[in-house]
């Protein structure tokens, strides 16, 4: 039995086939536990969701368009003693995925808990060479520097600190980097849980190199912002100095081949937002 609330947050432009997926699969749990687990979709935009009544799933619509936009609709409508699990739209469970995430946060109570999202064929099975979601062997009870919302359970005490939320500078990507470095740098921890599995189905324009690189420019951008809006003076200055140093060595490297000319173009594009304070990547 469980003996606090939980509620799975998820935002969504419409009907996708792997959220009807997750609900098949997490219905049982939900079943078991009605009295504790329920489920918020937030519609983003002008998306349609139709899905079979279900009092423990709560459908809204957030008109404005943008992630940041949808998490925060989620933080609106969830209860002040529930326990927030993100997810994706596009991600289902592991048959252990719920109990294990629940058994590592009453381990680390007060922590955030991020667990892995693992890529999978059409037939299941896991994409050991995965360019999107390469697998890890990080042991659970690590700490973690950042979460995305894929996978992430976030505790009611620390909602309440009033620090969780999702800054709309970030509409558009990266608000999850950037909620985890305001809550690092104010003492709370994110802690990792190996077992606690969701997955997500390839998509094989995503396994595209190209695509990679591209997403790997923005991320590099959105990093780097994250970090001057909420870092310390002191760590943004050993993050500068490290990406200083990557991009001297790689500015000589680069002419020795692709990949090392792309890892130099990341380094600039990181330390030019860092300067500038821009999503310039």
């Amino acid at each position: 039995m469980l003996d606090e609330q939980y509620v799975v947050g998820i935002c969504t432009r419409g009907t996708r086939p792997t959220l009807d997926l997750f609900l098949e699969k997490f219905s049982p749990t939900m079943a078991e536990h009605a009295e504790n687990v329920r489920i918020v979709i937030v519609v983003n935009g002008d998306g349609e969701l139709v899905l079979p009544e279900n009092p423990n799933v709560l459908i809204v619509r957030e008109p404005r368009v943008g992630i940041a936009h949808a998490r925060n609709r989620v933080l609106q409508v969830i209860e002040a003693n529930e326990n927030l699990i993100f997810i994706d739209d596009d991600e289902y469970p592991d048959s252990a995925w719920f109990s294990n995430l629940i058994a590592a946060h009453k381990q680390f109570p007060e922590d955030l808990i991020v667990g892995p999202v693992r890529e999978v064929d059409h037939a299941g099975k896991v994409v050991a060479d995965s360019k999107i979601r390469p697998i890890s062997n990080t042991p659970t009870g690590t700490l973690r520097k950042t979460a995305a919302t894929n996978n992430l359970l976030i505790p009611a005490e620390v909602i309440k600190s009033g620090f969780v939320y999702f800054d709309l500078y970030f509409n558009h990507g990266g608000s999850d980097s950037d909620l985890s470095f305001r809550l690092i740098n104010r003492g709370f921890k994110i802690r990792w849980v190996a077992d606690a599995i969701m997955y997500e189905v390839e998509d094989a324009d995503r396994e595209n190199i190209e695509w990679a690189y591209n997403r790997d420019r923005r991320n590099a951008a959105i990093y780097s912002v994250a970090i001057k809006r909420n870092s310390t003076f002191k760590f943004m200055m050993m993050y500068f100095v490290k990406k200083l140093y990557q991009f001297t060595v790689y500015s000589i490297l680069q002419f020795t081949g692709k990949s090392n000319r792309r890892k130099f173009e990341l380094y600039k594009i990181a330390l030019k937002a860092l300067f500038s304070g821009k999503q310039t990547g």
